[in-house]
Order: structure tokens, then C-alpha cells, then sequence
């Protein structure tokens, strides 16, 4: 078994929130069945200042998946007794049909149903019922591919179990899960919640980036199998807990739905039974992801390393590359390290810009929300794009004539002092800047003459300098606010913010 690396696992822990900053989210590691690291941070709801919490409902989206084939086998531990189900349920279907395996597989052929929604006309935002979903999927009058030779990703696979599962027992889709799962592992608060227009009110989930804003999103579809289960950190670490607990035993049900599958020639499969395969630092994994507009989340279980990750967010960050963040900081040998990108400060006007990457003589410089590339002589300067890049070590030079004089960026010190917290005050502007922390990772708002506006991520990127995501406003996005906490020499603190149009609008801390 695989050593873990607490103090690496802890330390990627803390920075995930800024590394994937968004409006919230929660995170957890569970070893051997014991938690090793739980965070929630940020806001539920950004406009209503709820707070992300541990029991904070989200929707887990299509890591539902694994929760109906483990349903499935725990009810018909021969899945194939509802073959003829299925085929009534795709009357129409000319070619040989697939088989519940199959189905449980992503290996059926039968095509996604929310994305065919497109092909025939259903907007983003319309609405979309079970009774819309059994229309469309009897439709069907063929597989693109024949079942059992290759993968196909389908929601439509594992909506059509539930709905088998309805059938063949009488007895509706939630009230199953929670008699024979969620009771069993402990999770309290889980439940089935099919209509994602009424999900739980106390959690938002947003689109959107940090580069271009968050918005909430609206969802108006209803789930079944694919989808459709909400539920909390605390619950998801029981089902963890749970998980590596049955993986103990030959013959359970997880060891059952984690099986390895394979193609009807033998050939190894990448998926089986709501659980996807992969390779985490040399470790082999299973886990799955969940999304829909609005929500990303992540769940991964390392068998050989006794070692689950959790990541839940209600904004569209990549949580898969997150969770395995966490696998691959308890795993990777000590001499494995990143380079990151590193940060450039103009104090006199507030503004930062980022050295996103370096590959041989090219580097792509992120500066007023544009990324450019440039690729630099021998002395380090390189012009392009109006631009004049002059790279001296921990200072970066930019000169562009036409447009501003040449301004000098000093590279910023990272910082473990994350968190930016207090009231301060623009007598220019008449409007307040409020700043908030939850487990360290800080939040910013502005409250003035227009309103108060909806709490947004501030990303720590050196000592004592934050950056906002780019806030969406009347006009285009008019990129990341800057924003420097300084003393001044009477001994007042203020900060200062900046963004590619309005530059250096100074803040003063009040009561």
C-alpha cells in the first residue's frame, strides 16, 4: 500500500479554493474509512450571503449514476430479468437491442436524450418532463453503434433503468434509494429531488468563470437515474466511509458495481456500472463526475491507497481535476513539483499581470482579461501586439507607447495570508467595498448609490494583493478587479482597487 502524504495532501487542501475560485464549494478526503480533510467554503447563494456549509445541499448530478446500478443489482441481482421491460420501453427500436449490462455500461448504442432534446428544438431553459423523456427515447429506432462493441456516454442508459426499476417494483424511484442506501450508509439528509427548477433553495448554482463572471444558472429539466439525487458533504463523506467499508468484503454490493467490465470480445471496458476507470499518479482509481449548468462535482476512490476524494461546487469549475488534485498531493513523490504562474504588480496604478506559462523562448502574459503570446529575442524583449515585453528575473517591463508610458510590474511574493476581511470606504465613489472570509478564502461586494451587489471570489496572488473574477456589469465584462490592501504612512489602512478601465479608486477601512 502507497504512503500518504498528509502534508501535501493538507496544503493542496487549503489552496483548492483558490486555485478553482468560484462563488463555493466543499471538498473532503477519507481514508481507510476516517476523514482526513474536510473544508467547506465561500457562498451557497452570493446574492443572499449564505454561507457554504458541510450540510449544505447540491445536487450530485450524474454521480447518481452509480447510485442506480448499485439500486439495480441490490433489487435483480441478474439485471437481465428486466430485458423485456426494456424492450417494450424502445418499441421501436429495429436492430438488436442492448442489454441491461449494457445499459449499466455505456455500451448500448442508444443516444443521449439530452442531447437530442437539441436536435429537435428544446431550448436551454425550456422545460423537459419524464413524459417529454419516454416520447423522445420511444423514438428510437436505432443504436449508433451495435451494443457491446464500443463506449458511449448516455444519459439515456441509466434513465431508462430507473424507470425499469419503477416499473418492475411498484415502488417509486427515491423512496428505493433511501430504504436501501442512503438509510444503510447513514446518509440523513440525501434525497431524490427529480425537478431541478424546485432543487434545494438554500444553494445556487452559478455559470459562468472567473475570467468572465458568475451568473446563476437555470435548470428546468427533470432527472431520473442520471440525475436527480441531492445531497450534502456529510453525506457523500458517509458514502465514502461506507464504500471502503463494503470494498472489504468479497460478494458486497460496491464490490459488485466496481467490478471491471469489458466488450463483448473480452477487451477491457473504461466503464461499468456507473463507475469510471482511471489512473491518478500511478494509482488506479474508479469514480465519476457530475455536472449540469450551474454545478461540477467530483467523486474518486484509489482502492490500493484505502483513498477517496470529494470536491462538490455550485459554479462550473473543473471538479474532476480538482478531486484528482487531491489523490495525486497524498500520492506524488516529494521531488514532483509545478511550476505556477506568477504574478505582476504595478503599485502605482493597482494593476496586475500574469505570466500564465513559459515554453522555451514563448511566454503568454494574461493582462486586462486578453491572454497574449509572445515570444522573446535573446535580451528578453520581444514586441508584438503593440506590446513590449523586457524580462529582467522578478521584473517585467511594459511598454506601449500609443496607449499608456512604460509601466514596471514587480513580481509578487506569494503569501499564506489569504484571508481579506473588513469595511472600507470610496468618499469618491460614495460606496462601500465589504469584504468577508469563510475558511480563509475571501469574498468581496460593493454596496453604493446603484445597490448592493452579489458577493464575488477574491483569488489571494501575492502578499496583501487579491484579484476578483470578472464581473459582469452593463457594458462587455470589463475584466479582473485588482484589489491592494496597503498602510498608509498615517497609519490607515486602505485598499485599493483596480480594474482595466477604472484604475486605482482608493478605499478606506471604517468601523
Amino acid at each position: 500500500m502507497r504512503m500518504m502524504r498528509a502534508d501535501a495532501l493538507l496544503s493542496a487542501a487549503e489552496s483548492l479554493p483558490s486555485n478553482y475560485a468560484g462563488p463555493g464549494g466543499v471538498l473532503a478526503v477519507v481514508k481507510d474509512g476516517a476523514v482526513i480533510v474536510q473544508k467547506a467554503w465561500g457562498y451557497a447563494d452570493a446574492t443572499a450571503g449564505r454561507i457554504m456549509t458541510p450540510e449544505t445541499l447540491l445536487p450530485i448530478c450524474s454521480i447518481t449514476k452509480q447510485f442506480t446500478c448499485a439500486l439495480l443489482l441490490d433489487l435483480f441481482p441478474d439485471p437481465e430479468f428486466l430485458a423485456d421491460r426494456l424492450r417494450q420501453f424502445l418499441p421501436n427500436l429495429k436492430s438488436a437491442g442492448p442489454s441491461i449490462s449494457q445499459l449499466c455500461n455505456n455500451q448500448s448504442g442508444v443516444r443521449d436524450y439530452a442531447t437530442t432534446t437539441i436536435l429537435c428544438g428544446l431550448g436551454a431553459e425550456d422545460r423537459f418532463d419524464r413524459d417529454q423523456a419516454r416520447a423522445l427515447l420511444a423514438r428510437t429506432s436505432s443504436t449508433y453503434f451495435r451494443p457491446g462493441t464500443e463506449y458511449g456516454y448516455s444519459n439515456s442508459n441509466f434513465h431508462i433503468i430507473a424507470c425499469l426499476i419503477e416499473e418492475a417494483t411498484g415502488e417509486d424511484y427515491g423512496t428505493l434509494l433511501r430504504e436501501r442506501l442512503f438509510n444503510p450508509a447513514g446518509m440523513t439528509t440525501a434525497r431524490f429531488v427529480p425537478d431541478s427548477t424546485i432543487y434545494p433553495e438554500t444553494c445556487t448554482g452559478y455559470e459562468g468563470d472567473f475570467r468572465n463572471g458568475f451568473f446563476p444558472a437555470v435548470n428546468r429539466s427533470q432527472w431520473i437515474g442520471d440525475a436527480g439525487i441531492c445531497a450534502s458533504l456529510k453525506d457523500m463523506i458517509r458514502w465514502e466511509q461506507y464504500v471502503q467499508e463494503l470494498d472489504h468484503h468479497q460478494g458486497s454490493l460496491y464490490r459488485k458495481i466496481s467490478t471491471p467490465q469489458s466488450f463483448a470480445d473480452g477487451t477491457p471496458a473504461p466503464y461499468g456500472f456507473g463507475l469510471a476507470r482511471g489512473n491518478v499518479c500511478g494509482a488506479s482509481v474508479v469514480g465519476h463526475s457530475g455536472g449540469m449548468r450551474g454545478w461540477r462535482m467530483h467523486r474518486t476512490y484509489a482502492r490500493e491507497a484505502g483513498l477517496s476524494s470529494i470536491v462538490m461546487f455550485n459554479h462550473e469549475a473543473d471538479a474532476k481535476a480538482a478531486a484528482e488534485s487531491l489523490i495525486a498531493a497524498a500520492l506524488k513523490a516529494e521531488d514532483e513539483t509545478e511550476e505556477p504562474s506568477h504574478f505582476f504588480l504595478n503599485r502605482d496604478r493597482a494593476i496586475l499581470v500574469e505570466v500564465t506559462s513559459r515554453v522555451g523562448d514563448e511566454i503568454s502574459v494574461l493582462s486586462e482579461g486578453e491572454i497574449t503570446t509572445v515570444k522573446l529575442d535573446g535580451e528578453g524583449v520581444s514586441e508584438g501586439k503593440g506590446y513590449v515585453f523586457e524580462s529582467e528575473g522578478r521584473v517585467l517591463q511594459i511598454a506601449r507607447p500609443a496607449v499608456e508610458p512604460h509601466l514596471r510590474f514587480e513580481r509578487g511574493e506569494r503569501s499564506t495570508d489569504r484571508a481579506l476581511e473588513g469595511r472600507f470606504y470610496s468618499e469618491e465613489l460614495g460606496s462601500t467595498f465589504v469584504a468577508k472570509a469563510t475558511s480563509g478564502v475571501s469574498y468581496g461586494a460593493f454596496d453604493g448609490a446603484f445597490g448592493a451587489g452579489a458577493l464575488f471570489a477574491l483569488k489571494p496572488v501575492a502578499k496583501d494583493v487579491w484579484q476578483s473574477q470578472n464581473l459582469r456589469g452593463i457594458d462587455m465584462a470589463p475584466g479582473p478587479l485588482t484589489v491592494i490592501r496597503e498602510t498608509t504612512s498615517k497609519g490607515a489602512v486602505v485598499v485599493r482597487v483596480s480594474a482595466p478601465l477604472a484604475q486605482n479608486i482608493v478605499f478606506e477601512q471604517i468601523p
